[in-house]
């Protein structure tokens, strides 16, 4: 199975390698519709193949709204404008056109509305900008199936989940909600404490091999390919799914004051029971 991380690295091994063919790299302003509640887009495009983009809602400030943060890498071949967001995890292409050394219009094929962006400066990102990119890079890299002499991890972006299993013990499972600061990764109990049981730091991170530091002590892991999740996995994981499920149901109708769901017990031919 081709995972998130596999397609980060051949996404960022054509992105720097178009860039220095047709460069986009610079910061970029493009003024938004104030009727509809924004202010103004900026991105930057970075010279190795990254973008941050920053979307401000009018008053913003005043009213402690935003911004909103989008980033990952991206590819431009003087044409297309094609970018992996690390986020979300989901691609996106837009033609450029009325391209000049100062401005360029992007256009939505979906809607076919125009957006012109204006040269502000060169495409740099200040400290903050890239840990938070190192972040959201890392937390996507993870996905898949790592194995070391004595761990194996599955990691699932998706649900933010990282599984723990043990070489030769099939009865041993942890599992817990990880999260990613820069170079730090962290893993939280699947619970309402939500109690952190693990710290480390990464400290090697490549295509093959993951280094993560605790203690002081070093564990390498080799990456696997993709999760391959047996039995007991794969039903942890759905039960997970479901519980996110009815809580998410469960909200909505405290929002709208419809039970969208009900459920009774039946018996083997569709038979009330009560």
């Amino acid at each position: 199975m081709k995972t998130a991380f596999l397609n980060i690295f051949f996404f960022i091994a054509v992105a720097s390698t178009l860039t220095g063919q047709t460069s986009i790299v610079g910061t970029w302003v493009c003024p938004l519709d104030k009727n509809e509640g924004f202010d103004k887009e900026t991105t930057i495009f970075t010279e190795d193949g990254y973008y941050y983009s920053i979307l401000s809602y009018l008053n913003g400030d005043e009213y402690g709204i935003g911004p909103d943060i989008f980033l990952g890498v991206y590819e431009f071949d003087g044409s297309t404008l094609s970018l992996y967001d690390m986020k979300n995890d989901n691609r996106s292409s837009f033609p450029v056109t009325e391209r000049s050394g100062r401005t360029f219009t992007l256009a939505d094929s979906n809607t076919g509305v125009q957006f012109q962006y204006h040269y502000q400066g060169k495409g740099g990102l200040d400290q903050n900008q890239r840990a938070t990119l190192l972040s959201w890079e890392n937390y996507r890299k993870l996905g898949g199936t790592w194995a070391s002499s004595e761990s194996i991890l599955k990691v699932l972006p998706s649900l933010g989940i990282l599984i723990i299993r043990v070489p030769g013990n099939p009865d041993f499972f942890k599992w817990g909600h990880y999260i990613v600061n820069g170079n730090e990764l962290k893993l939280k109990e699947i619970s309402i404490e939500e109690t952190v049981f693990y710290t480390g730091t990464i400290t090697a991170f490549n295509r093959e091999d993951l280094t993560i530091v605790n203690n002081g002590e070093a564990e390498n892991f080799k990456f696997k390919g993709g999760l391959n999740l047996d039995s007991t996995e794969a039903m942890m994981v759905q039960q997970y799914m479901n519980m996110n499920h009815r809580i998410s149901m469960t909200a909505i109708d405290m929002i709208d004051g419809v039970q969208d769901f009900i459920w009774k017990r039946v018996d083997e031919y569709g038979n009330e029971q009560y």
